[in-house]
């Protein structure tokens, strides 16, 4: 294949007080073995010094100075709106704490293309918090239950040659997602691929949902490989219960919405609210204020009900450090409550 042949991938970074990993994040894309590669860097704002950092070592980056925090849904949208894609290129969503290895966009372009996918991932590593790669995964994909509820595929166990066959998955995370230009101009016709709506968490699994319901294909490929730092802030959690909530609203189908999630979310919120009132109240706002929008954003689906059923029960069957299963999760809830 020659270079003439290759589709352009647009890799899109998004920085916020980033100095503590863009180094090695900027030094991972410039290494890259990909010959046509488009770079463009948002600044939501950074206090640090993040924009000199990028200016001086990274100047062929197209950088993008906001005077707000617009987070990373509408981050990466304003990103693409710059980035001007051909209907055969690729977007790669990047993480400013996630360092690539110097072939992961060919393997993955080459995965995708082999595969007839439409979006996909790489094997994800856990990094430590001095920065350091360990060989326990951070995600090899998603996989999506019927509540709404995303997994990690992998997180938390450590490697031991199980996920050394690429494969169809659910999903993928935004932490390095690479995605085509055909399913974007599919599912964002407006420009709106991450919804604009939620600032922050739970956005890329509103994505896999959404990109699942018209029929795309996600592929993990062992061979693109990356190691990610990240951390949950606690702080933002019940952000991503709520858009998690909002996303069923969205894409969940008519009967599963009526007889199984809008209960589920009723019943969450109310224990929430008793249990946790501060947080409680966060994501029951979240989900009143901003339901009647999700409502709208539906669309017809280009899959079956059974089709979607299926891969939840997939979802159910997959290796995760995450709990899965209902009484593993309430477990899980209890345990964090009593270290509080």
């Amino acid at each position: 294949m020659t270079i003439q042949a290759l589709p352009r991938v647009c890799v899109g970074l998004i920085t916020y007080n980033s100095m503590r990993d863009l180094p090695e994040v900027i030094a991972g894309m410039q290494a890259q073995d990909y010959p046509s590669l488009q770079i463009i860097i948002l600044d939501n704002v950074s206090q640090d010094d993040s924009v000199k950092f990028v200016q001086k070592h990274a100047p062929l980056a197209q950088l993008i100075v906001n005077s707000v925090n617009v987070g990373f849904a509408r981050g990466h949208n304003q990103i693409l709106a710059q980035a001007q894609l051909g209907p055969d290129d690729y977007y790669l969503a990047l993480n400013a704490d996630l360092v690539l290895a110097p072939n992961y966009v060919t393997r993955l372009v080459e995965a995708l293309r082999q595969n007839q996918a439409d979006w996909g991932i790489g094997k994800l590593y856990q990094m430590d918090e001095q920065g350091q790669p360990t060989r326990q995964f951070y995600s090899v994909g998603h996989a999506m239950l019927r509540g709404g509820y995303a997994v990690n595929i992998g997180k938390g166990l450590d490697d031991e040659g199980q996920f050394e066959v690429g494969r169809e998955v659910f999903g993928a995370p935004g932490a390095a997602v690479l995605i085509s230009q055909k399913l974007i101009a599919t599912v964002a016709p407006t420009g709106e691929l991450f919804d604009a709506d939620m600032f922050f968490y739970s956005e890329d699994t509103d994505l896999d949902w959404r990109a699942r319901l018209q029929g795309f294909k996600c592929w993990y490929a062992p061979t693109a490989v990356g190691y990610h730092r990240g951390s949950l802030r606690e702080s933002l959690n019940a952000q991503g219960l709520g858009n998690r909530y909002l996303s069923v609203i969205k894409n969940a189908f008519g009967l599963d919405l009526l007889v199984y999630n809008v209960p589920l979310i009723l019943i969450h919120c109310v224990l929430r609210l008793i249990i946790t009132p501060k947080r409680g109240w966060i994501i029951t706002r979240k989900v009143v204020t901003f339901a009647p929008r999700m409502w709208r954003k539906r669309r017809k689906p280009a899959v079956t009900r059974a089709y979607m059923l299926a891969w939840f029960q997939w979802g159910t069957q997959q290796a995760s450090a995450q709990p899965i299963t209902m009484k593993d999760r309430l477990r899980s809830f209890g345990r964090k409550l009593k270290g509080r």
